[in-house]
């Protein structure tokens, strides 16, 4: 007789997040072998979950995914080269870093870079507090961590260009 295994497809997305990391990724390669639908928000406590367990590249991965099957698509429909970390949701700051990441590597790989990406990330009109929380983090990953020329868009405080 199989064992009974949880089924959490359905379950509350922080599932993803408490999980052990291997647990929850086996459970999303379970979920999705079956060909059952795993939403952004699971995806992205797994992911954050990764990145606080040091797997990043696992982490980069579960993202890649998700937006690869237009799950999530933090692209701006309107404007070109404009990567619009809202269009997240309430992520952490980690996943927004991994969105970032992502999009950067796949200029730098395409037929024709953009000269300049724009980062929204806001200036906290949302945070509890009125301050930003994912332009420090971003801005820290992109200068310290990468090494990337970074400058706030003129007259927008809420955007960054890269």
């Amino acid at each position: 007789m199989q064992e009974a295994r949880p089924h959490f497809a359905h379950s509350p997305a922080e599932w993803f997040g408490v999980l052990h990391w291997e647990a929850a990724l086996s459970e999303l390669d379970g979920l999705l072998a079956r060909g059952l639908p795993v939403a952004w928000p699971a995806r992205c406590a797994l992911a954050a979950a990764l990145l606080e367990s040091g797997r990043h590249d696992e982490a980069l991965g579960v993202y890649r995914e998700a937006r690869e099957a237009g799950i999530v698509n933090p692209w701006d429909p309107n404007e070109p080269n404009v990567l619009d970390l809202h269009r997240l949701g309430a992520v952490s700051p980690g996943v927004a870093v991994l969105a970032v990441e992502d999009a950067l590597l796949g200029a730098l790989l395409g037929e024709r870079p953009p000269q300049e990406l724009v980062l929204v990330t806001g200036h906290g009109t949302h945070s509890p507090d009125g301050l930003p929380v994912l332009r420090p983090v971003v801005l820290e990953a992109l200068t310290s961590e990468i090494g990337l020329e970074v400058w706030p868009v003129p007259r927008n405080r809420g955007r960054l260009a890269v």
